[in-house]
């Protein structure tokens, strides 16, 4: 998974080598965290041209995914995830709002940035199924 984010970070990100390194780190923490919400975790880097990437994952393993296949290394469109453009554009996190996933299905997202000396490097999402209990 190291490799994948640096490699999307150095192809999609203009974040330093730092910087990489704490969205490193914080992949580390995504499949607990995944099990311990029941929930799809990733984290986001912004790109260069806008949007942003998913560069890293975890499913939880108690409970169904929201998606069927890997995002990583898919577009994070702000039309598509509201939560994820507002946390970039204003450094705050950003709860319970619905997205469109990549796999064209529902969600709620909750999103927290992720700093470095003060700017936004990533975000960190959580993601919970929409269903007819929702």
């Amino acid at each position: 998974m190291q490799d994948v984010i640096k490699q999307l970070c150095e192809e999609y990100t203009d974040l330093s080598e730092d910087e990489m390194q704490v969205v490193r780190m914080m992949a580390g923490t995504l499949q607990p965290l995944a099990n311990l919400e029941a929930a799809d975790i990733f984290i986001d880097c912004p790109c260069k041209e806008g949007d942003a990437i998913v560069v890293a994952e975890a499913k939880p393993e108690e409970v169904p995914s929201s998606y069927k296949n890997s995002v990583v290394g898919m577009l994070a469109k702000a039309e598509n995830e509201p939560a994820v453009a507002r946390t970039f554009n204003l450094g705050i996190a950003t709860k319970y709002m619905k997205a469109r996933t990549q796999e064209d299905n529902y969600t709620i997202q909750s999103v927290e940035p992720i700093k470095y000396n003060s700017r936004v490097i990533g975000v960190l999402i959580r993601e919970k199924r929409i269903t007819e209990e929702t």
